[in-house]
């Protein structure tokens, strides 16, 4: 049975906190709805050359590779799990099933997939997490358009792990194993092979008895501190039909079990800077102007859902609305970019003067035009930052790549970083919606 434990919650709790003493860092503000908690989120890397502002393309088109693969790595646990094709994907059953062989053949003789080195996982926001009895603290990525939950662990070869702070079973008091296991291939074509147990995971003061939890036993190269990836592990945070160890995510129990709480609230800062947060049970509400604009939770007729698919107005570049195909979006922690059909990028890059489509599938347009793109929800218009919709820029600063990124696949678009930088997002589990707003 599922239990829920909350400690050192406070009623219209004000925290101020400060962020790191250094002049330049302002003070970070907390006015945490009852019951919630907040934790710090930090991102290893960036597709934009941090210190150059120049764009990295061959980091950004692995990125790439990293979604499409991602897609259908999910595909394929929707169909394990449901015997259907995962609703929007435009494929029969053996055409999913041949891609997916296609996109996850695995190399002769290790039984590992293919790996891409330093993509994927270090694109994505982690924090701080307590797994067990007692509790030890993990670093983990948090990907709401994936459901499973695994940790590096003592069953973990050294040479995969290295460095990682790894969970051992044995050493917690409430930490049952369940016999089952399972495999995921992640985005990237690495393979993570983990035990399925039960433990206590606590997210701030918020905890979750017999919580499923991955212990890996195999940790392929994408996923290793070597890799690029220096968290200990990722928390799926999408619904329970896409997972692979059958087992709820955190969030989905959190609901669950305390309905008033099946709230999580992310707010994303630009360049690295300090400032990013979850908050889990709630929001801040010192993070956001104005009131929140929610969109309820797509599903198809009959099924469960899936991802935190809504529906989305028109775009607009300049004010003026860019006619576009799809209306519908997926709202995506785990990917850097927001991706949209073919027609519907080139209509939003046909209203910037300049642009046009390189070689490598990319729209680029002169860095001085500096977009005003907007996307809607609920009836309000969201502004992306010019800073946000470049990726980079060339080595003579002139021209940028867009990044919102044409896909001649997809049917809805995917809607990332480069636009969540520029709202506060709340994942609502209990009602199914989700909200944006502002940023204060």
């Amino acid at each position: 049975m599922w239990h829920i434990s909350v400690s050192a919650l406070g009623l219209g709790l004000t925290l101020a906190v400060v962020a790191a003493p250094t002049p330049a860092q302002p003070k970070l503000i907390r006015r945490l709805t009852p019951g919630a908690n907040a934790i710090s989120l930090s991102r290893t890397n960036s597709i934009t050359d941090l210190a150059t502002g120049q764009f990295n393309e061959t980091f950004c088109m692995a990125h790439m590779v990293y979604l499409e693969r991602k897609q259908y790595a999910n595909a394929m646990a929707y169909y394990r799990n449901t015997g259907e094709v995962l609703p929007g994907l435009n494929v029969t059953v053996p055409q999913l099933k041949t891609t997916h062989a296609r996109l996850f053949r695995r190399q002769a003789g290790n039984g590992t997939a293919i790996t891409l080195t330093g993509i994927g996982p270090d694109l994505l926001w982690s924090g701080p997490i307590q797994v067990g009895t007692p509790p030890k603290t993990f670093n983990v990525d948090f990907d709401t358009g994936s459901s499973d939950f695994f940790l590096a662990s003592d069953q973990c070869p050294t040479a995969q792990c290295a460095g990682k702070n790894l969970l051992t079973p044995s050493q917690s008091s409430t930490s049952a194993n369940t016999g089952n296991n399972f495999q995921i291939s992640f985005g990237d074509g690495s393979a993570v092979r983990a035990n399925v147990h039960t433990d206590v995971v606590t997210i701030g003061s918020l905890s979750i008895t017999n919580s499923g939890v991955g212990t890996v036993t195999q940790l392929s190269r994408s996923f290793t501190n070597a890799g690029g990836d220096t968290s200990d592990g990722l928390m799926g945070l999408a619904f329970p039909v896409l997972a692979e160890s059958k087992q709820n995510p955190y969030f989905t129990n959190l609901a669950k079990l305390s309905p008033t709480q099946g709230m999580m609230s992310f707010k994303f800062v630009g360049k690295n800077a300090p400032g990013s947060e979850l908050t889990v049970g709630g929001m801040n509400t010192a993070a956001f102007t104005g009131q929140l604009a929610f969109s309820p939770v797509l599903t198809t007729q009959g099924q469960p859902p899936t991802f935190w698919t809504i529906r989305m107005g028109q775009a607009s570049v300049g004010g003026k609305a860019v006619q576009t195909t799809s209306q519908f979006a997926t709202i995506d922690t785990g990917t850097s970019v927001v991706i949209a059909p073919q027609a519907d990028a080139q209509a939003i890059y046909a209203a910037i003067p300049g642009s046009r489509l390189g070689q490598n599938g990319l729209f680029s347009y002169p860095c001085n035009a500096n977009p005003d793109v907007a996307l809607s929800f609920a009836g309000q218009n969201f502004k992306i930052k010019a800073a946000d919709m470049s990726l980079g820029s060339d080595a003579t600063n002139t021209t940028c790549t867009g990044s919102i990124v044409p896909s001649g696949q997809r049917t809805a678009w995917l809607v990332g970083d480069s636009f969540l930088k520029n709202v506060y997002t709340v994942f609502d589990q209990t009602n199914l919606q989700v909200g944006f707003a502002k940023l204060a």
